[in-house]
């Protein structure tokens, strides 16, 4: 790699406000790629072990940070245009992505719990008659 011809952005703040211009060409470090992707710098680099795992072995899946070679001393570097590659087919967040859109199930409405009466209560064997929970609703009127 030829370092003197090298457009470096090795911070969040050497990003202009307009990401448009950067060039494609221009490299960005594991920082700035963390930054821009809106993840916390240890949690990228956990993914990117977790990714270049995959890679090595053949596995890769939607959403692994792409693998490079590219290095600045021991740092990896990726072009900025593989980034804006990787973002654009980045599933959603969490696994899978998420509920494609118009596909929530609607629940069934659930009709109202019952209880016979009498019944036993479960922490004290009390036997519940109508009574009582007659006793226990006029109460609650009388809070309210």
């Amino acid at each position: 790699m030829n370092l003197d011809a090298l457009k470096l952005i090795n911070t969040p703040d050497d990003l202009p406000a307009n990401l448009d211009e950067v060039p494609d060409d221009a490299y960005i470090t594991t920082t700035v790629f963390a930054h821009l992707a809106e993840i916390k710098p240890e949690s990228f680099r956990s993914m990117k072990v977790r990714s270049d795992k995959n890679h090595r072995e053949g596995t890769s899946r939607p959403g692994d940070i792409p693998f490079t070679d590219e290095k600045i001393g021991n740092s990896p570097v990726w072009p900025m245009g593989v980034y804006r590659t990787w973002m654009k087919n980045r599933p959603g967040k969490g696994v899978g992505g998420g509920r494609p859109v118009g596909t929530k199930v609607a629940k069934k409405p659930q009709p109202p719990k019952r209880l016979e009466l009498p019944a036993k209560c479960p922490h004290c064997d009390h036997e519940i008659t109508g009574e009582d929970v007659l006793r226990q609703k006029q109460a609650a009127e009388a809070q309210a």
